[in-house]
């Protein structure tokens, strides 16, 4: 610094001006010479001023005023120095202390930002840490918390400050939490999980951390950061327990489990492989898998690699494997291939199940199953299994025969609405019934055939019960009884015609003589009484009405040879409707004919025949009262038959009436008797035909006869015969 301020502080020595100096010297010298003169008198010495001496007084003086001069201007010089550089030290050293000054502000300023910077790092984390932060002072009691403790615990800032943590947790851990606070508070960290209580009751697991608060060097306080870790501890509680019941599972199962690894070594058995396969587990662990296999399955062995090389498992698949003592038994496998974290292969799990009994039951079932199968669908009836829903889950073939329907669209279906709708109550109760009372079942119903008209079923329910003895299905078994029902309306209908035949005979016996008087003498007093002639023809009307069922029965009682013959249909029908178109006309009815030109010539009684006509077209006459149309049609039916149709436009006939038609007595007509259809159709069976109405309320009736072209007429008798 001293070499600092010489730099800093040379001075000019040309500071003082000549003329100065020369005043300088002068007055000096003229000092020194008074003081010589001076200094000799005090002494008492008498020397005159002399220009000798004075001159060497003023000599000397100007000699000495010199170097006094010399002296005084090198001190000045340096005095003058010295305050120019203590000057510019204090200067220097002012400069110096503003920049001091500006630095401590700049510091200051920079160490309280520094301060706010760190205070705002430490509320941000505070305020933004996932986990639980807070404070408590040394009694435990809570200072601060942040918005995590509030989420996590449900509590809020207001429910825990300035509270005691204790309450907070699980009674069952406050003791351990209560010395875990106090190691704390003597300066030791503490790590420890806990249980709190969640404000709505239940409890959550925390991980805690507990630091201490130091203050100049003292203790105030403990910072506490808690992880809720609920989730990780009932996941791992579920692990463990899963692992407890995976344990359990593979120790107790009945199917043999294993573990083999990347070289085909057996690393793990449980017991059931122990004693399906006869090896224990010391045995086979550490031995290759390859003992279990039969030299036979080598290629079957290869193709099942392949498989799990591509799909990573095998489901199901049935093998053959070789127990310890060499007996070969029948297994199904299960294979799975369990890869590393890095997906590589690690272990092959298996699981084995044995089957040898299950394949035997198996081969028996299939032999009784292709038995029954030869007998259900070789048998006439129809066996069918419905579900609990009535939906059919099998039904034999023969359902082909009698339904006209493939057995194939038959499964599957609800076909109960199939059932006639007279029957169908009776079948839905029926069914009904055979589950609540587990008793098979018979009854009778209708069901719907593919063209239209209905089957009579004879069906038996028997129920199929399960393991725990309920109903899980029906079996019902149904035969066609059509043919027998049929049967057995013919009987009856013949039981009538019996008893109406015997009937016929009496009346004929007993009131056709006495008829015969009554209707002479009616005849006999008609023209003698003119006022009351009109009564008579009443009379005799209604005499010839009783004659004409008199005549009707006489035919039903009676037997009589029929003689057959070749006739031409269009003359027939031509005849008749030419007798009958009078009553027509009276009727309103206008009458159409439409024959066709190729009908051959058919073998039949023309006499009774007519008679058939007759009665179907008076029927359809007297069913328009107020007029309408009359269709005759003819037309072949195949090769062997023809077709007569009579349409009118009438007021028709019920469906439910239908099957009743020909029925002894049964008649749709107000004043009718039933035999003159029932006669007509009589006729048309001696002469191997058929008879079929078909009608429709309010719109009219169709009636066709259909009629063989020819057929053995030899010994026919006519339907009094069955009388």
């Amino acid at each position: 610094m001293r070499e600092q301020l010489n730099k800093d502080t040379e001075l000019d020595t040309r500071m003082v001006p000549i003329r100065s100096l020369t005043v300088y010297m002068m007055l000096w010298g003229v000092g020194v010479v008074l003081f010589h003169e001076a200094f000799f008198w005090m002494t008492g010495r008498d020397i005159l001023l002399t220009k000798l001496s004075l001159g060497a007084d003023l000599c000397f003086g100007l000699i000495s005023g010199l170097i006094v001069y010399g002296l005084l201007g090198r001190q000045a010089i340096e005095i003058k120095r010295l305050k120019v550089a203590l000057q510019q030290s204090e200067d220097k050293f002012s400069e110096y202390m503003e920049e001091k000054r500006d630095d401590m502000v700049l510091e200051r300023s920079l160490t309280k930002r520094v301060f706010e910077e760190s205070e705002q790092r430490y509320r941000s984390l505070f305020e933004n840490h996932p986990d639980m932060v807070f404070s408590c002072d040394l009694e435990g009691n809570f200072i601060e918390a942040n918005p995590m403790c509030v989420a996590i615990s449900g509590f809020t800032l207001n429910d825990a400050m300035h509270q005691s943590i204790l309450p907070f947790i699980a009674p069952e851990d406050a003791q351990e939490v209560h010395s875990r606070f106090l190691r704390t508070v003597q300066g030791e960290a503490q790590h420890y999980r806990c249980r709190i209580v969640h404000r709505e009751g239940h409890y959550l697991y925390l991980d805690v951390t507990n630091l201490p608060i130091v203050v100049d060097d003292q203790i105030v306080g403990v910072y506490g950061i808690a992880k809720d870790i609920s989730e990780e501890v009932r996941a791992h509680e579920e692990f463990v327990k899963t692992k407890e019941h995976l344990e359990s599972f593979i120790s107790n199962t009945t199917d043999a489990i294993y573990l083999i690894d990347h070289e085909g070594i057996v690393i793990r058995v449980n017991a059931a492989f122990e004693r399906i396969y006869g090896w224990s587990a010391e045995e086979i662990v550490g031995q290759p898998f390859d003992l279990l296999i039969p030299s036979e399955c080598e290629a079957e062995v290869q193709e099942l690699r392949r498989r799990l090389a591509q799909d990573n498992h095998l489901t199901d698949y049935e093998t053959v494997r070789v127990r310890k003592d060499g007996t070969r038994i029948d297994v199904s496998i299960t294979v799975s291939i369990i890869s590393d974290a890095n997906g590589e292969f690690s272990l092959l799990a298996g699981i084995g199940r044995e089957i040898t009994e299950r394949k035997r039951v198996e081969t028996a079932l299939r032999e009784i199953e292709s038995l029954h199968r030869l007998i259900t669908e070789h048998t006439t009836d129809i066996i069918a299994l419905y579900d609990n829903d009535f939906v059919l889950q099998y039904v034999s073939p023969s359902v082909k025969e009698i339904f006209g329907i493939d057995a194939e669209d038959y499964i599957g279906r609800y076909n109960v609405d199939q059932v006639h709708p007279e029957d169908h109550q009776l079948v839905v109760e029926s069914l009904a019934l055979l589950y609540q009372s587990k008793e098979p079942m018979q009854r009778e119903y209708r069901q719907l055939h593919v063209d239209g008209h209905y089957v009579w079923i004879d069906m038996k329910g028997m129920p199929v019960f399960d393991a725990l003895g309920d109903v899980m299905g029906i079996v019902v078994i149904g035969r066609d009884i059509t043919e027998r029902r049929r049967a057995e309306e013919l009987l009856r209908k013949s039981d009538k015609l019996a008893v109406v035949g015997q009937l016929a005979a009496g009346v004929a016996h007993e009131i056709r003589n006495p008829l015969t008087s009554i209707k002479g003498f009616a005849q006999l007093l008609k023209g003698r009484f003119a006022e009351i002639d009109h009564y008579f023809d009443i009379m005799l009307s209604e005499l010839d009405r009783i004659e004409f069922i008199m005549n009707e029965f006489l035919v039903l009682a009676k037997p009589q040879a029929v003689t057959y013959g070749r006739a031409e249909l269009r003359d027939l029908l031509g005849d008749i409707t030419a007798l009958i178109e009078t009553q027509a006309i009276i009727n309103n009815v206008q009458i159409f004919t439409e024959f066709a030109d190729d009908l051959p010539p058919i073998t039949c009684e023309v006499n009774r025949l007519k008679q058939v006509f007759v009665n179907i077209l008076k029927n359809a006459i007297e069913a328009m009262p107020d007029g309408g149309d009359l269709m005759i049609l003819t037309e072949r039916e195949g090769e062997d038959a023809v077709r007569v149709r009579v349409l009118d436009t009438g007021c028709g006939i019920h469906p439910d009436r239908i099957p009743k038609l020909g029925e002894p007595f049964y008649t749709t007509k107000e004043r009718g008797t039933g035999l003159g259809l029932m006669v007509s159709s009589k006729i048309v069976k001696d002469h191997k035909g058929d008879i079929r109405f078909h009608s429709r309320m309010g719109q009219g009736t169709s009636v066709e006869v259909v009629l063989p072209i020819s057929h053995d007429s030899r010994n026919v008798l006519s339907v009094g015969d069955v009388g």
